[in-house]
């Protein structure tokens, strides 16, 4: 079985309830998806971001319910750990495609395992 990798874009997305998203997650049973701790990372520090950034108790409100889901679903969800195959494909990745960002590169990286397939779309 192999698995199918959501980036930090499509778990946003699945967040904020987007459809197209939801239903082409939905495809898949649960135990056939996962993350990368790196989509995690950036899932988190974004949050901590807007909750440090808040200027009005409504946005603050609004960003801590937002880290709260987002850690409801990363408790939920397989998480990719960026293990030593992991950096190696990325230092290779990072190498050839300098133009793309480092957090994409780190995920992509999680892709040398054949058992991950793209859970992105436009992948």
């Amino acid at each position: 079985m192999s698995l199918w990798v959501l980036d930090t874009d499509t778990v946003s997305l699945l967040l904020r309830g987007h459809t197209g998203a939801a239903a082409r997650v939905a495809e898949k049973s649960p135990d056939q998806l996962a993350i990368t701790i790196v989509t995690v990372e950036e899932l988190l520090s974004g949050w901590h971001a807007r909750i440090r950034q808040a200027r009005t108790d409504q946005l603050l409100e609004r960003a801590y319910l937002a880290l709260q889901q987002s850690v409801g679903f990363v408790s939920q969800i397989q998480i990719l750990s960026f293990d030593e195959l992991a950096i190696s494909r990325f230092n290779g990745l990072r190498r050839v495609h300098r133009r793309v960002g480092t957090n994409d590169l780190k995920i992509a990286g999680h892709h040398a395992s054949e058992q991950c397939d793209s859970g992105d779309p436009q992948h």
